[in-house]
Formats: C-alpha cells, structure tokens, sequence
C-alpha cells in the first residue's frame, strides 16, 4: 500500500526551481551556510492566539507559511518539498542512540484565489496522509519513482522543512543531526519552538549568496506576519515585501515575483 500510494503521489513530481545567484554545476556540489531568525515575543504570542483560535498547531501554520513563500518566490503552483518523519517517537525506539528519522515528501498545491485561511485547512489532511504512509525508508521511495538521474540536485526535492518543540531539557545535539545530518539540500529549514519560535536555515553556498539567504529569511517573516494580520485574505493578493525593502528592491531583479 505505501509503495502504490508514493507511486501515485509523485508520479510527474515537478521540480521546484528558485533563483540562485551561481550557475548550478552538473553534479551537485555543496557547502553549508546557516542564517538564523526568530519571531519576537509580541509575534510569538500572537502565533499562539492565531492557533488557539484557528485550531490549528504552530507547526501547521508555519510549514503552510513556507509553503506559500516558496510558491510566491518561484512563481509556481505546485511544489514537493521534504519533511522528516522522526522515528524516535515511537515507543520502543526512543532510547536508541544515533539518527532514526526518514524524509517524507510533502506535494501540495498553492492557490492564490483562496484565502490563506482555506489552504491552512488542507495542509494537515495532506501532511498527515502523508505520515500514514512515511514509514518507508524514502531510499525504496526513490527507487520506486525513479524521478530521473539530475546529478545536479538531490532525489525528489531540494529543500526540506523540519518542527521541533523544545521543553528545555535538550542538549543541544537534536540541531546536528536534525539540520546536517540527511543530505546537502539548497535550503534547510528547521523550526524551533521553545522559549523563542527560532529558525535554523541551512542553505547551499554554492548556489546562495548569504544577503539572499538573509532577504528570504524576511519574507517568511513578512509572510508570518501578513497570515497573522490578515488570515482571509486570498493568497495572491499578500505583499510579502517589508516596507523597509520596498523601495531597495524596486530595481532589483531578484523576487520581483514577492
């Protein structure tokens, strides 16, 4: 049943294409690069009320956030991006020691006449259908797809997106092998609930200057806040541009989709 079901779920998977700042080689080359953000407290209690409100998690709110970032900045509509099934939350594995997570492809489809609100309903009915099925190590996955031989990129998607919530008791090692430790993505974007709702964006300098990386770290930001304002609007109408870019970026070339 699980291999039916990826079988169906990415036949004709699309690739996401965003705009790098260097030419892609013709195998994939990689060096990590990491910028960092956080919500400020106003923004996290928000988020917080937004959720109670919505009934909705953090977690949901802020992987369909990205999701309609990624639309917005690429142009497209459909996207496959990865997450991570963590299999340490189950019982019988929890103290093993050493990585257990397997990726999980997440393919959705942005619509820019529906309100944000309608589309935050559908991502945790696509996110958990895909959880039913995620236990499949995604090395059989790929092999079953077989999404073509691109040596320039890695299988299926090229940027994953991971939650975490902290209590405090961590030690610090759940960044390493979360964030570093499942492939050289061109972005890699972990999201870290504690005290501060942080992200960890790790990226591929090869292909992404770090001004770049710093300006699509505030249009998530911007896209957080606008769905926090203004949750019925309908998505293509947003603009994700802070006023503070706007008049820098007039000239620009890059993000005019924004």
């Amino acid at each position: 049943a699980s291999q039916f079901y990826w079988d169906r779920k990415l036949k004709n998977a699309p690739v996401l294409y965003l705009d790098t700042d260097f030419n892609r080689e013709h195998i994939h080359i990689y060096a990590a690069g990491t910028n960092r953000s956080a919500l400020d407290i106003g923004e996290k209690i928000m988020l917080e009320n937004f959720c109670q409100k919505h009934d909705t998690t953090p977690w949901m709110f802020l992987l369909t956030c990205f999701q309609v970032l990624l639309s917005r900045i690429s142009g497209v509509s459909e996207l496959v991006i990865g997450t991570i099934y963590n299999n340490r939350d189950e019982e019988a594995l929890k103290n093993i020691i050493g990585p257990l997570a397997n990726l999980v492809a997440l393919r959705s489809a942005v619509k820019t006449d529906i309100a944000f609100t309608d589309y935050l309903s559908q991502v945790p009915q696509e996110y958990e259908e895909s959880f039913r099925f995620a236990a499949i190590p995604f090395e059989r996955v790929v092999t079953r797809v077989n999404p073509g031989k691109d040596m320039s990129r890695t299988a299926v998607f090229d940027i994953i997106v991971h939650y975490e919530e902290q209590d405090g008791s961590e030690l610090g090692f759940e960044e390493l092998e979360l964030n570093r430790g499942l492939g050289k993505y061109d972005l890699n974007l972990l999201i870290k609930k504690g005290e501060q709702v942080e992200f960890v964006l790790t990226y591929n300098e090869k292909y992404f200057t770090k001004q770049r990386i710093k300006r699509l770290a505030g249009y998530f930001a911007e896209t957080i806040r606008c769905m926090l304002r203004d949750p019925d609007t309908t998505i293509g109408r947003y603009n994700l541009i802070s006023e503070a870019e706007k008049q820098q970026l007039l000239s620009a070339t890059d993000y005019k989709r924004v």
